[in-house]
């Protein structure tokens, strides 16, 4: 690399495009026209693959060269190493200080604040209350459709715009720490992100918004209602659950294939990924890597691409588990691959969640160990029966019930058939039949038609009721017509009448009573549970279309608590009434949702990302529909003076992850999002009047920013005037960057990341176009001659403060010089006095010395009187001991003698016992020889006879093998043969026809006219023709 230290800070100064920039920034922007870099790109892709060159490079070097091809590998992960911030600049290596990096990510408590706070870009205030200005006429379930959030009773202020956020996510954490949740948690995050959306305008815009509520729908109803414990027996997971992901999936990925091949060109000539990686909102530092690959590479990505948006998402609805299992691994991997190449936030993780629900139990079982699965075995052992019905009962009055794992009910079994319990669900060592992921149920339609069918008892039951019972029957069916016409025209009308919905509930009791105390037979309670069913949903559907009205709440719970008690006191399956209750209901509500959603699919002007229902269930997807084929880039830039003239000094603003510095590596962000950096970068692609017509919320940005503000500041990764006066102007610009080439700078190189194309920059907002720029003007020429007059005022204030500083200083020099003469006539006067005392002190000691040497020398006289006395006294003790001691020692060798004798005889008495001992332990010891010989030929004699046993045993194995295995010998000469007769019979077949067809062919030559044989026809009499056509 060839560069002067002065590209270190390329791109980080402002630059004008009227005239050059100060301190050199450009120097490290490449001016190449448009017919160059077009003539480089090609011939890039032409003769340099970034892939063979690696490949042959590394092949060398592992041959000659181990410690070259260790630094390039060195070198490329120090290029693409991700880490919590990106900010460093590609010569520079990455930090270390990870609690510095933790503290600069953000979540939504944090941004909210500045996106659409009070002092936000766009605030939430101001769209609430444009939104209720709309609700005049309106009434409550109306305004609830219009603005489905909590803000719609909360105000939305900066506290509650952070507390649903954080709640959110303490309760998230909660869910993942226990590791499990019911459908109250799920619910609750799913109202509390609903909310947030509706507020966040453009902000909340993007597809995988309404995707995490789609998905985070789904999940309320695939968890349990009551219980919070890890797969619970009592809610396997429903089938609707399992096929609604699935559906989700499939429009995801068929929305994004289909808007790819309807709206660019660029897609069906496979070349849009020739722009692509350059082009996307915020590029990763793979991207870099992707887009400097050759042509081919790019061309079969986008095969590969729509194999995996219009092919794969087939196979996942493919009713064998082969195809979704490959639609579903693949679908996978590919958003993995999507996930390194693009900064799409969490889409690409969040569409990996549904494909998780084509994979079977057999599959996920090889992620887990043993000892996980044999703890979960009661779980994936499934239920038994047509539906997903629970082990145990789901409510709590599990002792009025018996376990479903018995299927000792009549009733029971008489719903789930006769072959309930041989058709019981395996485990997971089932080779046979597979279970889907989390749905305890086997994907055979033909074995569902055949067990939904009634059993043969309860139809012949049936029959018999209603021959003998007819008066009955007629009353139910009158009493359910009844119900049904009611249901309707309450379904039919918005206006009701109050005597409507009384009937409509005392019908409904009135139907139940009669089948529980008067009819009660089964075939009655299997009738009246449906009607109860259908006046449920009836009710259900008034609620979803009227809203919570008081007569539709009330009617609803009083229809579904009778049928609950019926269900209880007749049928005692209220679990599976519930369950089938949800998922039909589920299912409804996603069929009639879906209905728009399949009729844009399938339009030739197909709309992504857009909602057809205010609350997000079913919703359309598309991404990357248009591809860019330049990469634009505003820049913003403040400066302070007041005046802007060619020698204006401008300051950019750097924002966390959009392309601003040359050699700043690119972000690798997701699963997080930088909703302002992904909004500045879809400015450009449009032309001024368009993109400002669009996004309205730039102008409030720069206004924000020309104000200082410091919310909005705190969305930037650097802000040149904070903590500083706000700007006196505001621009920005607009440039044309280009990722740089690897034939120029190599793969492993640490040039610039982008160049910036000289003559493509332009001024995108002047700075008399921003909003309020000149009252702004006014306030900072105000506030700076203010503060010009206040300076002026402190310097006056200053020199008067020295001056009296200096006269102070001068009196304080004599104060000191006086009390100095004062001090030192004081120290002699001591000095003298200290002297006499030191004086007086000398003859004292003195005479202290010879008093003590006087004293000292009695003192010795004494003590040598006391020693000569201590001596004697010391020797007649002696004699006393040495006397004392003869006498002891005499004494200590009588007491040796006897001790002695008696240890003697001790010691023979020890010695003929030890001999006693001895002679029994080896009797003991022969005994047990002569039992353990013994013991051994038993032993020799059992295991011979038992080998014999053996060997008679595998010789009859071997036998009967022997025997099976000629029999298979048998079958398989006699298929062999049959199998030859069918090639002959087939070979002489084909003979026959073509000994047919020369036939026809010379009959045909003997219908020309005399005069020969055409010359078209004269090979095929020729020996070489006769030859060429019996080859054929």
């Amino acid at each position: 690399m060839m560069h002067s230290s002065k590209t270190e800070d390329a791109g980080e100064t402002a630059f004008s495009p009227s005239s050059p920039p100060h301190g050199g920034a450009m120097e490290a922007v490449v001016d190449l026209p448009e017919a160059a870099f077009k003539q480089r790109h090609a011939k890039n892709s032409r003769e340099n693959c970034f892939g063979r060159k690696m490949l042959s490079g590394l092949c060398q070097k592992c041959g000659v060269n181990y410690e070259g091809c260790e630094l390039r590998c060195q070198q490329f992960l120090s290029r693409v190493n991700p880490s919590w911030t990106w900010r460093e600049a590609r010569c520079i290596p990455l930090g270390k200080d990870t609690l510095r990096k933790m503290k600069q990510t953000f979540w939504l408590s944090r941004i909210n604040k500045g996106l659409i706070g009070s002092e936000g870009i766009s605030p939430a205030a101001d769209f609430v209350a444009s939104m209720k200005a709309g609700f005049t006429n309106l009434r409550g379930w109306e305004r609830v459709k219009a603005l489905p959030s909590f803000f719609l009773f909360l105000p939305p202020t900066d506290f509650w715009l952070s507390a649903i956020s954080i709640f959110g996510m303490a309760v998230a954490t909660g869910i993942f720490m226990c590791g499990a949740a019911n459908a109250g948690w799920m619910l609750m995050l799913w109202l509390f992100h609903l909310s947030l959306v509706s507020v966040g305008q453009e902000w909340y815009f993007l597809g995988w918004e309404s995707q995490l509520l789609e998905t985070g729908f789904l999940a309320i109803w695939l968890c349990p209602f009551w219980s919070s414990s890890r797969l619970p027996l009592s809610w396997p997971t429903p089938k609707v659950c399992v096929w609604g992901s699935r559906w989700l999936l499939m429009r995801i990925m068929l929305g994004a294939g289909l808007d790819k091949l309807r709206h660019d060109r660029a897609w069906r000539d496979l070349s849009a990924l020739d722009y692509h990686f350059e082009t996307q909102p915020l590029p990763t530092p793979l991207a870099w890597y992707l887009h400097n690959q050759p042509r081919w590479m790019h061309v079969t990505e986008a095969v590969l691409c729509f194999l995996m948006t219009c092919v794969a998402p087939f196979l996942i609805l493919i009713p064998r588990r082969s195809c979704r299992l490959i639609g579903g691994v693949s679908l996978i991997v590919y958003q993995l691959l999507v996930a390194l190449s693009e900064n799409a936030s969490f889409a690409s993780l969040l569409t990996i969640v549904p494909a998780i629900m084509c994979l079977d139990d057999r599959f996920l079982s090889g992620l887990f160990s043993v000892k996980t699965l044999e703890r979960m075995k009661e779980v994936t052992k499934g239920p038994a029966g047509t539906w997903s019905c629970p082990l145990k009962q789901g409510w709590p009055l599990d002792a009025r019930l018996k376990s479903r794992e018995t299927l000792d009910d009549s009733e029971d079994q008489a719903l789930l058939g006769p072959d309930a319990r041989e058709k019981e669900q395996v485990s997971l060592e089932s080779e046979k039949k597979e279970r889907s992921c989390c749905c305890w149920y086997w994907p055979d339609f033909v074995a569902l038609v055949k067990r939904s069918k009634l059993p043969k008892g309860t139809v012949d039951a049936m029959r018999r009721h209603i021959s003998k019972r007819w008066w009955k029957v007629v009353t139910e069916i009158v009493i359910a017509g009844a119900i049904i016409t009611c249901a309707w025209r309450l379904s039919e009308f918005e206006t009701y009448a109050v005597w409507e919905v009384i009937s409509q509930f005392f019908l409904v009791l009135l139907q139940a009573s009669f089948s529980a105390f008067v009819a009660q037979t089964k075939a009655s309670y299997i009738f009246t549970e449906l009607v109860l069913s259908f006046a449920v949903f009836m009710s259900f559907n008034n609620l979803f279309a009227y809203g919570p009205e008081v007569w539709s709440v009330w009617l609803t719970s009083c229809v579904v608590a009778v049928l609950v008690i019926f269900s209880y006191s007749t049928l005692k399956n209220a679990a599976l009434v519930t369950k089938l209750h949800v998922e039909v209901l589920l299912l409804v509500l996603l069929i009639v949702l879906s209905v728009p959603v399949v009729a844009n699919l399938l339009s030739p002007h197909q709309v992504s990302n857009v909602n057809y229902d205010p609350f997000h269930i079913v919703n359309t997807y598309g991404a990357l529909g248009t591809v860019h084929r330049k990469r634009y880039e505003l820049i913003v830039q403040g400066t302070d003076d007041s005046t802007v003239d060619s020698r204006t000094v401008w300051k950019d603003y750097e924002f966390h992850c959009k392309p601003t510095k040359l050699k700043r590596r690119p972000c690798f962000d997701a699963p997080y999002h930088h909703r302002l950096d992904w909004l500045m970068s879809l400015l450009p692609t449009e032309d001024k009047q368009a993109s400002m017509a669009r996004h309205q919320w730039f102008q409030q940005f720069l206004k924000k920013l020309l104000q200082n503000n410091l919310t909005v500041s705190k969305l930037l990764h650097r802000n040149p005037f904070a903590g500083k006066e706000p700007p006196a102007h505001i621009r920005v610009l607009k440039a044309h960057y280009r990722f740089t080439s690897s034939t120029v700078y190599g793969p492993m190189s640490e040039g610039p990341w982008w160049e910036i194309d000289k003559s493509s920059t332009v001024v995108f907002v002047e700075p008399n176009e921003v909003p309020g720029w000149q009252a702004h003007l006014e306030r900072v020429l105000e506030t700076r001659a203010k503060r010009q007059r206040e300076e002026e005022e402190k310097a006056k204030a200053a020199e008067e403060a020295l001056r009296r500083k200096e006269e102070e200083k001068e009196l304080k020099k004599r104060l000191e010089a006086a009390k100095k003469a004062a001090e030192e006539l004081k120290k002699k006067q001591e000095q003298a006095e200290e002297k006499r005392r030191e004086a007086e002190a000398r003859h004292k000691a003195q005479e202290e010395e010879r008093a003590k040497a006087a004293k000292q020398e009695e003192e010795k006289q004494r003590k040598e009187a006391e020693r000569k006395a201590e001596e004697e006294k010391r020797r007649r003790a002696a004699e006393e001991e040495a006397a004392k001691k003869a006498e002891e020692e005499a004494k200590a060798r009588a007491e040796a003698e006897r001790l002695k004798r008696e240890k003697e005889q001790k010691e023979a008495e020890e010695r003929e016992k030890a001999e006693r001992a001895i002679a029994q332990q080896e009797e003991k010891r022969k005994r047990e020889e002569r039992e353990q010989q013994r013991r051994a030929a038993e032993e020799e004699k059992a295991r011979k006879e038992k080998l014999q046993r053996e060997a008679e045993k595998k010789r009859h194995e071997e036998e009967a093998k022997e025997a099976a295995k000629r029999q298979e010998e048998a079958k398989l000469r006699e298929q062999q043969a049959k199998k030859e007769a069918e090639e002959l019979a087939k070979r002489e077949a084909e003979l026959e026809a073509q000994r047919q067809k020369r036939r026809q062919l010379v009959e045909s030559l003997l219908k020309h006219p005399v005069g020969g044989v055409p010359l078209r026809e004269a090979p095929h009499l020729s020996k070489r023709g006769r030859r060429h056509r019996a080859q054929q």
